[in-house]
């Protein structure tokens, strides 16, 4: 509105009018809207501080995630050790998928030992080893098909190890964060965690609840946004075993969506698109970076515009007894399946070969 025009109406209409206040925000915008105010990137450090540890869990609880830089975390020739690990494995159950009659790059797999979620998704998520089965599952199934029972390879061993070095401090304050005063009202974090995760810091609870690795091959699209889960009290830890850049695809989240809030709509992520912008947590070292995230948080892995295979490594952790992931992966097992059809096959085979007189069969 003009200020003639504003004059005008003061003068003759008799209405002051002054400077138009600016609308007041939204009723929901309050404790309740997620407000990225806590950094989500911090450095480790070895000189006995636990400056680091406090500030990890206080992004984790806020953010839904932290990126955890800690150079020399894991040996680079652990790195390559277990991205040849998991490469070789992966051809592996390629195999045993065709032998199925499926496509590993263009259809669904859902199996005990792999998953790809979306057709043509090209994205393998690989579990070496999981609380659940009570068995790992990284032999060399080409020459022991019979049975996915054996030994956790030592470069994965050690891997778990130095992970579990840095989380179990981070997990333990996460905890204790979340069930003492620091969660009410008016404290850091308004109140909206109380009673989210675990109802002590008691670290017996914290455990180790399996192990695995995702593998994004070139030309890999992006994916869409989700969490790995709904439950309480599982967090995921990706260590990259390559360069994890913006060319090899890193993973993107949204901030404080692990947290849910009421609106007029039902309850929903409490992530705003106009107001808060997604991280992409570029892991450029390998074994020099973390990314830990709530299971609740909204995530996707980008596309691999890169000629290389992208392998991340994983340790998921659980904080309450009772919580599992016992969703993401089947119980079907896809190298018993392989088995069991070419057992099949042959009997089917000397069958044909018997029925025809003495042809023989070639396998």
């Amino acid at each position: 509105m003009s200020d003639a025009l504003l004059d005008w109406l003061e003068e003759h209409v008799g209405v002051p009018c002054g400077p138009i206040s600016a609308p007041k925000e939204d009723a929901d915008d309050d404790a309740s809207r997620f407000k990225p105010q806590v950094p989500h990137e911090v450095q480790a450090t070895d000189d006995g501080s636990k400056k680091w540890v406090v500030a990890a869990a206080a992004s984790l609880a806020h953010n839904g995630f932290c990126v955890l830089r800690t150079p020399g975390m894991v040996s680079a020739e652990t790195c390559t050790a277990c991205a040849a690990t998991a490469a070789r494995r992966l051809e592996t159950l390629f195999t045993c998928a065709r032998q199925l009659g499926l496509r590993p790059r263009h259809d669904i797999l859902r199996f005990t030992e792999v998953c790809s979620r979306t057709p043509g998704g090209m994205r393998y998520d690989q579990r070496l080893w999981s609380a659940s089965t009570g068995a790992p599952l990284v032999p060399e199934v080409q020459e022991q098909p019979e049975s996915m029972a054996g030994a956790v390879p030592t470069c994965w061993a050690e891997l778990q190890a130095a992970v579990e070095s840095r989380m179990l401090p981070i997990l333990e304050e996460y905890a204790h964060k979340l069930s003492s005063g620091s969660s009410q009202t008016g404290g850091p974090y308004d109140g909206l965690y109380e009673g989210l995760y675990c109802s002590s810091g008691d670290a017996a609870a914290l455990r180790v609840d399996s192990l695995g690795c995702v593998t994004s091959l070139p030309g890999a699209p992006d994916q869409h946004f989700h969490p790995d889960g709904t439950a309480v009290g599982l967090v995921n830890v990706f260590v990259p075993l390559v360069p994890v850049t913006h060319a090899t695809g890193p993973t993107e989240l949204r901030p404080g969506t692990h947290v849910w809030r009421e609106t007029a709509m039902g309850r929903e992520p409490r992530w705003d698109e106009a107001r808060t912008p997604t991280v992409a947590a570029e892991l450029a070292e390998p074994g020099g970076s973390l990314l830990l995230f709530d299971y609740r948080c909204y995530h996707r892995g980008r596309a691999n515009l890169s000629g290389a295979d992208r392998h991340v490594g994983y340790v998921v952790f659980s904080t309450r007894p009772e919580v599992a992931d016992s969703h993401n992966f089947p119980s079907e097992s896809l190298v018993r399946e392989a088995r069991a059809a070419a057992v099949l096959g042959v009997a089917q085979a000397e069958q044909c070969g018997s029925d025809m007189g003495a042809i023989p069969v070639r396998l």
